[in-house]
């Protein structure tokens, strides 16, 4: 989302993210109809094999972020985005095959966006994913914030 959750539909969203399967319906959602989720995520996913430490878990976690940041995008807007297809295909690509380094510093742009701009958005990843990855949410927080800054990259923001 653009714009932070109000705390209600964070109350409702974390409930509902807590259903698996409205969760992937969600997801599978906003995977059909936004270009950059359907091809940002796995995008994502293959640039944080450069981070260190990160072992299968932690991967999972991070992956469960993008899912739930993805479903909550889907379910807070009113018409899918429209996104230009050239320059989601080139900021997606570039993600893909960042170095480690720039990717840190990405991360770090992520995670201070997130955390200052989306507050509530970012609980709700945090407690929804909290269920299934106790002691790595903030990596499922991560993920999330990637997803979210590369969605902002794409439409200009």
């Amino acid at each position: 989302p653009r714009e932070d959750l109000t705390r209600d539909n964070a109350r409702l969203l974390e409930m509902w993210l807590s259903n698996d399967q409205l969760r992937g319906e969600g997801h599978a959602a906003a995977e059909r109809t936004v270009l950059v989720y359907r091809i940002g995520h796995p995008a994502i996913v293959l640039a944080s094999r450069q981070l260190k430490n990160l072992d299968d878990p932690h991967r999972r976690a991070f992956a469960a972020g993008i899912v739930a940041y993805e479903a909550v995008s889907a379910l807070v807007r009113s018409h899918p985005p429209d996104y230009n297809f050239v320059t989601v295909s080139r900021d997606v690509a570039d993600m893909a095959a960042t170095d480690q380094h720039s990717l840190y510093a990405y991360l770090a742009e992520a995670d201070g966006h997130f955390r200052e701009a989306l507050p509530n958005t970012l609980a709700v990843i945090h407690e929804s994913t909290s269920r299934d990855y106790p002691r790595l949410a903030q990596y499922a927080v991560h993920g999330a914030a990637l997803a979210c800054q590369l969605e902002l990259q794409v439409s200009g923001a």
